[in-house]
């Protein structure tokens, strides 16, 4: 009798598995979409966000660039005679270069680089943004570079 009672007993359990198991694979592939559409709606909003700040950053490099530019005007000097100037530069130099930089940018980092007495020049495979887009990378280059650049004193 208690053999047949056990018997009875898992069989349902089984059928009650077999009824809930479909159902229950139905609310984990529910929820499974639902948090899928969450974050991808979560990352379409970083990427706008993150679209802006490079806007922005453009914007107000943009217009550093100008005022650099105003500032050598007003002082009589032009990029050519600051240039001639880098071989008098005696601390160490890290330069940075984005690959994916327009050409006139990456020239400009290669240009200080060659004038500047010991400069170490890096390219990274990015954009203008490397700081942004790489910067654990940009964090290794600078913690080398200082690291090596300036000793702990015993």
């Amino acid at each position: 009798m208690v053999v047949v009672a056990l018997a009875l007993l898992v069989v349902a359990v089984f059928a009650v598995g077999l009824v809930l198991f479909p159902r229950v694979l139905r609310e984990l592939g529910t929820l499974r979409d639902a948090t899928t559409r969450e974050l991808t709606a979560r990352n379409a909003d970083v990427d706008r966000r993150l679209e802006g700040v490079i806007e922005t950053m453009d914007r107000r490099l943009g217009e550093l660039d100008t005022k650099v530019d105003r500032r050598l005007e007003t002082a009589g000097k032009t990029t050519t005679q600051i240039h001639e100037r880098l071989g008098e530069v005696s601390a160490p130099t890290l330069v940075v270069v984005a690959r994916h930089d327009p050409a006139e940018l990456r020239a400009r980092g290669e240009t200080v680089a060659r004038g500047v007495p010991r400069a170490r020049l890096v390219e990274v495979d990015s954009d203008h943004y490397l700081t942004l887009r790489e910067p654990a990378r940009i964090n290794r280059l600078l913690d080398d570079f200082l690291c090596s650049a300036a000793p702990l004193e015993e």
